[in-house]
């Protein structure tokens, strides 16, 4: 295997916890939102998701 276990192990909780997140910031919190917050919470999770992949996989 390559890289470090704890590492891997970070990266894997930290997928988990952001499909979590997708999915109950959403239907829990901006469920009534009427401008660009839910817009803005899937662009903003989406590129601080894609960034700490790149940061992972540069480390590997």
């Amino acid at each position: 295997m390559f890289g470090d276990p704890m590492l891997r192990k970070l990266y894997m909780l930290g997928s988990i916890l952001v499909i979590m997140a997708s999915y109950i910031v959403p239907y829990l919190i901006l469920y009534n939102a009427k401008g660009l917050e839910l817009f803005l919470f899937w662009i903003l999770l989406a590129i601080t998701w894609i960034t700490v992949s790149i940061i992972y996989l540069r480390r590997v």
